[in-house]
């Protein structure tokens, strides 16, 4: 399925679902925290579903150049960019940055189930595992209290 009509399918779902990982944000604001979803295929273009307040939505380095849906009312997003990725040959780069702090940070970032991974580099507050799910290349990276976190990932397709 391609990024644009999995794009368009998360819209519909987010119509009548629940917010993602169960956020409900009357509960609970995000205070400075982020909870961000990348799902990139094989040619290098990501769809991005996140949580984030609309004063943060400034401090990424992929929302300028993509396009992007903002409920105001959840505090979520979806964006699909191809800001995120570049590539020399067979080798990618996924490169994710954020400014300021976070006092909580979560990304989860979906790769083609082919990707082999060279190098994760990371800001030193984060900690990271890897994982197979499902048709995907999963890489979770966590921190907390992180100030300008940022994320690089090599990878081989």
């Amino acid at each position: 399925m391609s990024l644009i009509k999995l794009a368009k399918l998360l819209i519909i779902i987010s119509l009548f679902a629940p917010p993602l990982h169960g956020y409900d944000s009357s509960e609970s604001p995000l205070l400075e925290g982020v909870l961000f979803d990348f799902y990139v295929d094989e040619g290098g273009q990501a769809l991005v579903v996140g949580y984030l307040e609309p004063e943060m939505l400034n401090k990424t380095n992929f929302l300028e150049f993509g396009d992007y849906i903002y409920d105001e009312n959840l505090k979520e997003f979806y964006a699909i960019t191809n800001s995120l990725t570049s590539t020399k040959g067979d080798l990618w780069e996924l490169k994710i940055v954020l400014e300021d702090h976070w006092s909580e940070y979560l990304a989860v970032i979906y790769l083609p189930i082919n990707a082999e991974i060279d190098i994760i580099d990371m800001s030193d507050e984060q900690d990271y595992s890897v994982f197979e799910s499902d048709d995907s290349l999963v890489v979770e990276i966590w921190g907390y209290e992180v100030d300008n976190p940022s994320i690089l990932i090599e990878y081989y397709l």
